[in-house]
Parts: C-alpha cells; sequence; structure tokens
C-alpha cells in the first residue's frame, strides 16, 4: 500500500494512471510517485505474452527515479542474460546459438 511509503521514499507503478491523480487519492504526500505503464512496453517490444515482461521496463524506471543503478549496466546486464540464454539454448539444439 502506497500509504505505508516513508516520507523523502518512492514508489514505481505499473499502472495506465497518472502519478498526479494517485496522489491526490492518498492520504501520504511527501513522497516520490513514479507510474509507467510497463504492460504497454512490454507488448509493444516483446509482443503479446501470457505474462508480460514488465520487469526490464520497472528496472529501467528504478534506474532513473533512484539513480542508485545507471541505466547502461542494467543494458549490459539484460544483453548479457539473454545473449547467455541464446547461447545455451544453441548448445542444446546442436547450434552455436548465434
Amino acid at each position: 500500500p502506497l500509504n505505508s511509503v516513508r516520507a523523502g521514499g518512492f514508489a514505481i507503478l505499473n499502472v495506465e494512471r497518472r502519478a498526479e491523480d494517485i496522489l491526490k487519492e492518498l492520504a501520504v504526500k511527501d513522497f516520490h510517485l513514479s507510474c509507467l505503464n510497463a504492460t504497454m512496453i512490454s507488448e509493444e517490444v516483446y509482443g503479446k505474452k501470457p505474462i508480460p515482461i514488465t520487469n526490464i521496463a520497472m528496472l529501467g524506471a528504478f534506474s532513473h527515479v533512484s539513480q542508485a543503478v545507471q541505466l547502461k549496466s542494467i543494458l549490459l546486464a539484460v544483453d548479457d542474460c539473454f545473449v547467455r540464454r541464446t547461447r545455451r539454448r544453441g548448445k542444446k539444439n546442436g547450434s552455436n546459438g548465434v
């Protein structure tokens, strides 16, 4: 629940609504709220899936809001993960995976 976010903290929501509209409904307002439609972003990038791949968009939002991790670092880690997974899958199928 957003009412439990500490003063000065932040929350990131995967919603279709604007942060300003959500903040109007809350008793606590002294925190940073960011909203993005990670589901829509996932569908645009990966196509419709039974379970949307929203975590990458949410990581990008976290990087932007928190400044704790550089976006470049996240992109490199995601790329590395997908490249390794593709190579492993290729080895199982008898190809080099590239």
